[in-house]
Order: structure tokens, then C-alpha cells, then sequence
């Protein structure tokens, strides 16, 4: 299970992880990251080239705001530091990237419970938090310990991740869309749709150049 807290100052993350103990008497319970009570909601980092174009004024960002930032698969185009948590949800990408994702220091949101043995092995001593999958086309749908997505798409994954953690906004960076013709903006406008149709879900603005049908901002224009 995943919860979004908003942390009282002056509080540390091991009290925070003592409370929850507490509150849900489960004994194995850690954190993914610390989010400033101030928080400007979830930051979620894609692949696209606009996060290395604007790596230092997303670092710039992050540092100054406090976004909890969530990175897709194994992106490594801004600072490890800066990163709280990453997702990656496709069994076939998993297993490519496991042993990059052993190396990298984030905990991994993952639905680990579905994922196949060999997968899982190969994630062995890896931090992994388990959020469930169920496909249901054009779908989306957003529960404590998991979600249901039009696609397997880590963009959907990510985005049920911080809904279902009830975080005040989802921003996207990385998010530029490919080259005319690909397929793949269609797969990804889908979801994006699929996701705006969506009861519970969450305002999306992007703060870096993007193709997709969603609110914009300039990055510069925040910090």
C-alpha cells in the first residue's frame, strides 16, 4: 500500500514511518522519499530529450519547490539525489533493465506480486514496492494498493501511481512526444485521454515543451 503524507515540520521520516506503524500495525514500513510540507505535488520525470535540455532548470525546480519526483524506468538524465522513487511496470523492460535497476539507490514501484519468477529473482536485494496492475481498456482506476490502467504503459502506471497517493497535482517533464507518424503518440494520447476522463483524477501540467493535448507551463517561468 502507497499513502501520500503530508509531513509536519519538524517531524523526521523515521517518525513518520513509526506513526504509520501505529496507525496500520504493520511491521515492515519505509519510505520512498520526503515530501515538504509545502509540496508541490508529484513530479514525474519521462525519457523524452526536453529533461536533458532542461536538466538545470528542473534540478533548479526540484530544489526550490520540493516536488515528490518520480522517475520512469531506469531515466538517469537529472541528478540521482534529486530522484525519490521510480516506476517500471512492463515484465519484458524489467527483466532488460534489472541489472541497472540493482544499481540505481531509488526505491522501485512495481507490481511486483504479478510480475514473473524470473523477473522477480532478478530483482532480488532490490527495495521494491509492490502496486498491482488490472487492464481494462480506456479505463483508469485509482485504490490504495492498486490501479487500473487502459495500457501497461509506464506513462499510465506513473500517472495512477501519485492519483491513487492523492497528490495535490501531477507535473510532467520529459513528456516532448515523438517524431510525426509514430505510433507511439497515439498510444500515448490515449492515455492521456483515457486519464482526463477519469473521476478522481488530478490536474496534469507539463513544465517542459511537449506534443500532447495537456496544460503547459514554462519551467523558467517557476523558478
Amino acid at each position: 500500500m502507497i499513502y501520500s503524507i503530508n509531513k509536519p515540520i519538524g517531524w523526521t521520516s523515521f517518525d513518520v514511518v513509526k506513526k504509520i506503524r501505529g496507525i496500520t500495525r504493520e511491521k515492515k514500513v519505509g519510505h520512498a522519499g520526503t515530501l515538504d510540507p509545502f509540496a508541490e505535488g508529484v513530479l514525474i520525470i519521462g525519457t523524452g530529450p526536453g529533461v536533458a535540455k532542461h536538466r538545470m532548470a528542473i534540478e533548479s525546480y526540484i530544489k526550490t519547490h520540493q516536488p515528490f519526483v518520480l522517475a520512469l524506468n531506469t531515466q538517469k538524465n537529472i541528478a540521482e539525489a534529486l530522484i525519490d522513487v521510480r516506476a517500471a511496470c512492463h515484465p519484458v523492460r524489467l527483466l532488460a533493465d534489472c541489472n541497472e535497476h540493482l544499481t540505481l539507490p531509488q526505491p522501485l514501484i512495481t507490481p511486483v506480486s504479478m510480475l514473473p519468477v524470473d523477473v522477480r529473482q532478478a530483482l532480488s536485494g532490490k527495495v521494491l514496492y509492490d502496486f498491482g496492475i488490472e487492464i481494462i481498456q480506456d479505463t483508469f482506476g485509482f485504490h490504495p494498493t492498486h490501479c487500473i490502467l487502459p495500457s501497461s504503459l509506464v506513462m499510465a502506471y506513473a500517472l495512477a501511481i501519485a492519483t491513487s497517493a492523492k497528490a495535490s497535482r501531477v507535473l510532467l517533464a520529459g513528456f516532448d512526444g515523438y517524431a510525426d507518424g509514430d505510433p507511439r503518440n497515439k498510444q500515448s494520447e490515449d492515455i492521456i485521454e483515457a486519464y482526463q476522463k477519469a473521476d478522481d483524477r488530478l490536474e496534469i501540467i507539463s513544465i517542459t515543451p511537449t506534443r500532447y493535448p495537456i496544460s503547459k507551463t514554462s519551467i523558467y517561468g517557476e523558478l
